[in-house]
């Protein structure tokens, strides 16, 4: 069988880069996702992802896979007309299981995983009577349940096994919520995704409810982050150390505000519509930050960045900025080690060469969505030499193939695969479709950048491993 002519029907998983291959008769081929040829050799742990259809006799057979220890089936279709296997089996060594929609009669026997630490389900074709028996069962490490009846999760026991817990797509109230918090002293994380619901106020008749050992709390898709809430934050979660808000449609300039009292370490806000004026103010008294996000938000108000410069340990940052000003002020936070830089259509290039020298701390620098010009790309291998001497990872965008002024040549790219320090990676992102990334990756001898170990590398836009990249660094 020919891993070249074969189609893949499971995916690279990003924690090993493994993919099996079915052929035309039947069979099964784990080969290496790093440019073939075909690995014979099985992995002691595997972990694979599977996307597109899934035919139920090949999921049988990979789900007894006995090395299997992870498996994703979050996007995949089970196919085979109406034929059903009750319940599928699976490998006794899982320790991290993600299943779509199954119905409660597909489902395999949780409990007798023994090793299984995270489950991920959807509940959506599922009974509320079923849901509060799958509730009143499941005592585990991590649980994400999607698509659930509000009613059955008054069904939950009380557990102090259970570490992290994310409610996703239900119409679960504050009420509910806060009832089965109770029963959960050990829970370190907590995550709220379109449950619109729930704004995380609790209500007046109920007990206080004290998660002393929760570390990150994560709200996504809900309407608004109040003073209210951010009060109850502060009130059950003493010690919380991380906070993740994605796309509120408003987050009061109080609430923000009030969160100072928490030993926040990190804090990120994605694709928020409206920010409070003095926000930077009011984040710079959170002086415990480490790391800070701001992304993809609309700018309703010109902002101050100057503030930040006051955090004594800011390490990791991602802002938006608009003018040349704002980089200076970012290029003044003395301790940033880990940078992403985002701007909008906006030419501050000349103004991104003028800081490399204020800089040379750092090892991390993204780019990528920030628009260079011709010759910008060409300074920056200077620029780069002189001051980025501690960088270890760089990720540009190629630009844009169809305007040659904010495009990187093949001569600026070998240039700057030059100018990267010893044991360092260079990584270009494309926005189009292939075809100048060819002409780059043969504008430079393969000899010339390994004698340096520089790892230069080439993603596109979409790629899952630039997204968990971001997620890693930032």
């Amino acid at each position: 069988m020919s891993p070249l002519t074969d189609q893949v029907l499971f995916h690279e998983f990003p924690a090993n880069r493994w993919a099996l291959l079915q052929g035309d008769n039947g069979g099964y081929q784990l080969v290496s996702t790093r440019g073939y040829p075909s690995c014979d050799n099985v992995p002691e742990r595997l972990s694979l992802e599977v996307e597109g259809p899934l035919f139920i006799r090949q999921y049988i057979a990979l789900a007894q896979n006995p090395r299997l220890n992870s498996l994703n089936l979050r996007y995949a279709a089970l196919v085979d007309g109406e034929k059903e296997a009750s319940p599928f089996p699976l490998s006794s060594q899982l320790t991290s299981l993600i299943l779509p929609a199954f119905k409660a009669s597909q489902m395999p026997d949780i409990p007798s995983l023994s090793e299984l630490e995270f489950l991920s389900v959807d509940l959506k074709r599922w009974t509320d009577k079923e849901q509060e028996n799958f509730f009143r069962q499941i005592d585990i490490l991590a649980l994400r349940i999607s698509r659930f009846a509000s009613s059955a999760l008054n069904s939950m026991h009380p557990s102090t096994r259970l570490k992290s817990l994310s409610l996703v797509n239900s119409n679960a109230t504050d009420c509910e919520l806060f009832k089965i918090l109770l029963g959960l002293s050990s829970l370190e994380q907590l995550e709220l995704q379109e449950c619109p619901k729930i704004a995380f106020q609790k209500p007046d008749k109920a007990p206080l409810t004290l998660l002393p050992r929760l570390a990150k709390l994560s709200f996504r898709f809900q309407p608004d982050l109040t003073y209210e809430a951010a009060k109850t934050v502060v009130q059950i979660a003493p010690n919380l150390t991380e906070m993740d808000l994605s796309c509120f449609d408003s987050i009061s300039p109080d609430a923000v505000l009030h969160l100072q009292s928490l030993p926040l370490t990190k804090i990120r806000f994605f694709n928020c519509t409206s920010i409070p004026r003095k926000f930077y103010e009011s984040i710079a008294k959170i002086t415990s930050l480490e790391r800070f996000v701001v992304r993809s938000h609309l700018v309703l108000d010109r902002f101050d960045l100057s503030p930040l410069q006051q955090l004594p340990r800011l390490e990791r940052a991602s802002f938006k900025v608009e003018t040349e000003s704002d980089l200076y002020k970012i290029a003044a936070c003395a301790t940033l080690r880990i940078l992403l830089l985002e701007t909008g259509n906006i030419d501050l290039s000349r103004g991104l060469i003028q800081i490399f020298p204020f800089l040379i701390r750092l090892e991390f620098l993204d780019l990528s969505y920030f628009p260079l010009t011709s010759k910008a790309y060409g300074q920056i291998p200077n620029s780069v030499a002189r001051n980025l001497k501690n960088i270890k990872v760089l990720v540009l965008s190629a630009g844009h193939i169809s305007d040659p002024d904010f495009a990187v040549t093949q001569q600026n790219f070998a240039a700057l695969a030059q100018a990267m320090p010893e044991k360092s990676s260079l990584r270009f992102i494309f926005p189009f479709p292939f075809g100048q990334e060819e002409k780059l990756r043969t504008s430079l001898p393969a000899s010339q950048a390994k004698h340096r170990n520089v790892t230069i590398l080439f993603w596109r836009e979409t790629s899952r491993a630039r997204k968990l990249e971001e997620q890693w660094f930032i």
